[in-house]
């Protein structure tokens, strides 16, 4: 029994003991280097962890002693509110952005540009960074703007998309700022909930492309950009949208008053009946109020590229 005893107290020691060489070991592979921490992945290669300063701007370095950087892991800068600005521009071989990465940096703010090697950035890579404006991507290696990659990042107004693109996932742009985007035609593939709560997004894609069909079957106002002259049944001032005031220039023309010369009245016909008429307004007063989506307006019209007025 004693036997036993010491048996079992000499494994638990062992025990201990692997575990703090482990940990040890572990926090041997860890490096710091200019207020950044990294370590080695494989010849030439690193990984870089995130960092122990809270300099406003982070510009991600190229290399640690030899080593190219090549993958951001996850989390790496997770809540990290002291970044205000962020540049690749140095991390010319950066390949991956990992998930969470930047998540919840809300004081990031700016354009985000994405260019060099980057072909992957992971789910929720940018969630939450809540004060960035635009992302602009410089290359065209990324094929998938990734689950929720920018939900919530309440101030992003603008976002130029890779003609590399394949597939746009889950909430990858949900309750952002958007007001348009061009989807490019190599784009096949599109979650029903990549947009939720951009209630004012208008998407420009070429016709016939599945961007097109998204647009169309979800209901989100569109602009065919392969077809010239083209404009929305009801968008008097040439707005790119139907609101209120086209009501008002269509109101003022029935009653011989002055509207914009930027103006086209005969856009005006909102029923699609050949006239612009106070039906008109009703019918643009009935889509802005959710009572009625049935009728052409919202619809890019081909046809009157050859009506004339």
């Amino acid at each position: 029994m004693k036997k036993l005893h010491k048996l079992c107290a000499v494994m638990i020691v062992l025990v201990l003991l692997s575990t703090v060489v482990c940990m040890g070991y572990n926090a041997a592979t860890i490096f710091k280097q200019n207020g950044f921490l990294y370590a080695y992945t494989a010849s030439s290669k690193a990984d870089l962890y995130g960092r122990e300063t809270d300099d406003a701007d982070l510009v991600i370095p190229k290399e640690f002693n030899e080593h190219y950087i090549t993958n951001i892991v996850d989390s790496a800068f997770l809540g990290d509110v002291n970044i205000q600005s962020l540049s690749f521009s140095k991390a010319t071989l950066l390949e991956r952005i990992g998930y969470y990465a930047f998540g919840n940096c809300t004081n990031l703010s700016g354009t985000v540009y994405i260019g060099g090697r980057i072909n992957e950035i992971g789910t929720s890579a940018f969630q939450g960074c809540s004060s960035l404006e635009s992302v602009i991507y410089r290359n065209n290696l990324v094929t998938v703007i990734a689950d929720q990659c920018f939900y919530n990042c309440t101030s992003l107004s603008y976002v130029e998309l890779p003609s590399s693109l394949n597939k746009i996932e889950k909430y990858a742009f949900a309750n952002t700022a958007l007001t348009e985007i061009t989807i490019p035609d190599s784009v096949t593939s599109i979650d029903p909930t990549a947009f939720d709560g951009c209630k004012d997004l208008v998407i420009y894609c070429t016709s016939d492309s599945y961007a097109h069909e998204f647009a169309e079957a979800n209901k989100i106002t569109h602009v065919l950009t392969d077809i010239k002259n083209s404009f929305y049944l009801g968008d008097v001032d040439n707005n790119r949208a139907v609101e209120v005031l086209d009501v008002t220039y269509i109101q003022r023309s029935l009653s011989s008053l002055t509207i914009p010369e930027s103006c086209d009245i005969t856009h005006g016909d909102a029923d699609d009946d050949g006239e612009v008429s106070s039906a008109d307004t009703t019918f643009i007063i009935r889509y802005l109020s959710h009572l009625d989506t049935n009728y052409p307006i919202n619809t890019w019209i081909e046809k009157y590229e050859k009506h004339e007025f």
